[in-house]
């Protein structure tokens, strides 16, 4: 078994959107609606809106097995020192393997090479499992979000935070050029047990 986490390229954005359909669909049903499952993969998963999103300065990785796509992350710098983890799924048969953990940690080793001194990231508040994890991870609660996103709908979301004590410059993937984003963009995160 070979596993590999790389940044994606453009062509690989069309991947990424197939694996947030399904993940979401599979995963998110009982923590939110159908409607809202849908509306929120058309908001933020289409190929046009990742396109978008890379080409705002959003990062994202590929996790693969066996060259498969299985999960991905993306993370944007809301400045200098602080990094916003936007998206991180897995897709479910592999939770419980480590393998969304190896994503996390990477995507931590990138905050950290372009001189972060804290992650952040939203997680729904009904997603008991991320919740967990993260908290096994090192986040901590940093502040609670109940806002509209429309079509009447809402994210209700914690925010985690987790400070770096040092920063780390060797990362496997390479160093990303990021832009800075002066607001959250509200997403959910799964992360395996």
């Amino acid at each position: 078994m070979t596993i590999s986490i790389d940044f994606a390229d453009p062509q690989q954005l069309s991947q990424i959107s197939d694996l947030a359909h399904s993940i979401w669909r599979e995963y998110y049903l009982g923590i939110i609606s159908g409607p809202q499952i849908e509306f929120m993969l058309a908001a933020d998963y289409s190929l046009d809106q990742l396109q978008k999103d890379r080409a705002t300065g959003t990062n994202f990785l590929i996790l693969k097995k066996n060259s498969q796509p299985i999960g991905f992350a993306a993370f944007q710098a809301l400045d200098p020192s602080f990094v916003k983890l936007e998206k991180l799924y897995l897709a479910t048969q592999h939770h419980g393997k480590g393998l969304g953990k190896r994503l996390l940690d990477q995507a931590e080793q990138c905050a950290q090479a372009l001189g972060a001194t804290a992650l952040f990231l939203n997680v729904n508040k009904h997603n008991a499992r991320a919740i967990a994890a993260y908290r096994r991870a090192g986040y901590t609660h940093h502040q609670s979000v109940l806002a509209p996103i429309g079509a009447g709908f809402y994210v209700d979301d914690y925010v985690f935070q987790k400070q770096f004590t040092a920063a780390s410059t060797s990362i496997e993937v390479g160093t990303p050029t990021l832009q800075s984003r002066s607001t959250f963009h509200q997403n959910k995160e799964t992360l395996d047990e």
